[in-house]
């Protein structure tokens, strides 16, 4: 069965009776019979009792012993693949159901993808996939897997076949193998037709959306869930039918995109248990995890946004949102202090309104009711986009200033009040301490977003000579109870601006800083795992992404909110390209072996090469022993 957007469970229950196909019917799903020899790796997944079965769903041939398919067809079975005194079954390379020469052959056991159905009810969908293990090899040529999610591109000329139903409502199987060729539809578009439903670094959509009643177009439908969606190009499966709305009417199928979960099939079949993504030998060395987070949109940095708010489940919803303008750094780098791990990113577009995509995921994220900060005045975000977010139920509250720095107090003000708390009278900010950032040299003051969204710290922008006057009375208003944090050596904040912050807190600022934008980032990194060590915690992964290029801000920013959600250290990487890994940089996350490693962006933004680099690093011992960060005592007391 494809599964439908409700009732899903009901549908669940029920096998398909096999009917005859009549040809007038194949217009339903605008199919034709299928040659079986074009699809030799096709699964019949059946439901077996004696010498009766019944159609269950379809799935792919992808190794002798294993069949791959989508998790809501076995969500109602027992461990060993039965329900209700039925074994599941496979058939493989028929064009006929009721084929006597194609002997059945049971399955063993089945492996559901781990985080399916983790999320909540309205995306039930994602990680809908499964791998079955046959009690038999099947001698029969395996289908190949799509690795790279360019091969699922909108308009792509594409193939489904099944024996799935062939009416609108999805009721009766057919007996005669079918396949029809929807094209594949753009994720716009597709997130348009299932609102809230669609995660297109997981989904793709296939089908002719202009269709009706009258002109049905192609279509998978109950029945065929789980069997493949090949690219006609390559040949390669790039979906598993998953889900839908009527068959072949308005809207286009959905299907599990097959390219995002290689290294969980790929483990599988390598022996693994599912559960780990790759599997590790327990008795090998740690073998690091890495999860590159590739971004597509109007800007890189707006795309890694999105992906960053698709990692939100639904049973770990944000409590709010941010919304800063996706063009200039300032607002944002001081939404890294609100967000504080709570609460996802989102940038707006060159027009300065938000993409349906990002409504999509921020929609995923944020619960409906839940404030949306909005960051900046109407020069920086319009009203037009405060719009946006009223009309998707969400309640938008502006925090701006005449300025950048002005709004950034105004920012912190609010983190103040969330991660803050107070002593005698005087409110103290989160880790008692504050972040000083430069308002123009976004390069080194955007490496404070990881410290900012890790531990709330608020964060505050002045010139580079002297600190603004709104910052110092601001400032005054706050009790510190660790030194302020300057990023950035003396050519972006000056020594005026420190001795100026002195007299204001009563405490010297510790300079977090080096000759290049590198190592600046590195003391960010060490003095990032030294709060760790100071609240017991410890570091368990590391995000890194391109510190050179000049958008690169809008990936710093949101790396910054990686690292809060991952316990993490930010590594950033040289080049335009992101092809090297600075000394300074592997020095900071040496002795970190087994962290989970996140890329963020391809790799025309990080070079495979320089993710081996600093996989090595995080292998590497530090040069001066295990306690190297908690050797330099920044002096910096826990708050609590």
């Amino acid at each position: 069965m494809r599964r439908p957007v409700v009732l899903v469970l009901l549908v669940l229950a029920m096998a398909l009776p096999l009917v005859p196909a009549e040809a007038a019917d194949w217009h339903v799903t605008d199919g034709r019979p299928a040659d079986v020899d074009e699809y030799p790796s096709y699964t019949a997944v059946v439901l077996r009792r004696d010498t009766d079965f019944f159609l269950r769903c379809g799935g792919t041939l992808v190794g002798p012993r294993h069949v791959l398919t989508a998790a809501h067809c076995l969500t109602d079975l027992d461990e060993d693949a039965t329900v209700d005194g039925f074994q599941l079954a496979t058939m493989t390379g028929s064009s006929h159901l009721a084929d006597d020469q194609r002997p059945l052959v049971d399955v063993a056991s089945f492996t559901i993808h781990p985080y399916y159905d983790r999320r909540g009810n309205d995306i039930d969908n994602v990680h809908d996939l499964a791998m079955l293990e046959l009690v038999a090899p099947v001698e029969a040529p395996v289908q190949l897997l799509a690795a790279a999610p360019e091969s699922a591109g909108p308009g792509r000329p594409a193939t489904v076949v099944g024996f799935g139903s062939t009416n609108p409502n999805g009721t009766g199987a057919s007996a005669q193998l079918l396949e029809a060729f929807p094209p594949t539809v753009a994720d716009a578009d597709c997130a348009a037709a299932y609102p809230g439903e669609i995660d297109p670094d997981r989904m793709v959509c296939a089908g002719d959306p202009t269709s009706d009643e009258d002109e049905p177009g192609p279509d998978s439908c109950q029945g065929d869930s789980g069997g493949p969606l090949t690219d006609d190009a390559t040949g390669e499966q790039i979906g598993i039918v998953s889900f839908g709305g009527d068959c072949g009417i308005a809207t286009p199928g959905v299907y599990t995109q097959v390219s995002a979960y290689r290294s969980w099939i790929d483990g599988i079949l390598a022996g693994g248990d599912g559960q780990e993504d790759p599997p590790n030998d327990p008795d090998a060395p740690p073998v690091q995890d890495v999860l590159r987070l590739v971004g597509e949109g109007p800007t890189t940095g707006q795309g890694l946004a999105e992906l960053v708010m698709a990692t939100w489940f639904d049973d770990q919803q944000a409590l709010f949102g941010v919304v800063a303008r996706g063009n200039v750094f300032a607002d944002a780098l001081g939404g890294s202090g609100l967000v504080g791990g709570q609460g996802p990113m989102a940038y707006t577009g060159a027009d300065g309104a938000l993409s349906a995509a990002t409504l999509t995921r921020l929609a995923r994220a944020v619960p409906a009711g839940a404030v949306v900060y909005v960051l900046g005045g109407e020069a920086a975000v319009p009203q037009s986009t405060v719009d946006q977010l009223t009309a998707g139920g969400w309640q938008p509250v502006r925090l701006a200033g005449p300025s950048r720095v002005q709004t950034a107090i105004e920012v912190a003000r609010v983190a103040v009040d969330r991660y803050g708390n107070e002593q005698d009278g005087v409110v103290v900010p989160g880790e008692g301490t504050v972040l000083i950032a430069s308002t123009e040299d976004w390069p080194d003051a955007v490496t404070a977003g990881s410290i900012a969204a890790a531990f709330g710290v608020p964060v505050l922008l002045t010139g580079s000579d002297v600190l603004h006057a709104d910052v110092a009375d601001y400032l005054a208003t706050l009790h510190l109870v660790n030194p302020p944090l300057l990023v950035g050596g003396e050519a972006v904040l000056s020594a005026t601006v420190a001795d100026q912050l002195a007299a204001v807190t009563g405490q010297a600022p510790i300079r977090l800083a080096g000759p290049t934008r590198f190592e600046t980032a590195a003391g960010v990194a060490e003095f990032t795992r030294f709060l760790y060590d100071l609240r017991g915690e410890e570091v368990v992964g590391v995000v890194a992404t391109n510190l050179r290029r000049d958008d690169a801000w809008t990936h710093v920013l949101a790396a910054a909110v990686v690292t809060a959600r991952e316990q993490a250290v930010f590594a950033p990487l040289e080049g335009d390209a992101g092809d090297s890994l600075p000394a300074a940089v592997a020095e900071a996350v040496c002795d970190l072996s087994g962290a989970a490693l996140v890329v963020m962006g391809g790799t025309d933004v990080v070079a495979d090469g320089a993710v081996s680099q600093l996989e090595q690093a995080v292998e590497a011992p530090c040069a001066d022993g295990p306690e190297r960060t908690s050797a330099r005592r920044w002096q910096v007391v826990p708050t609590g």
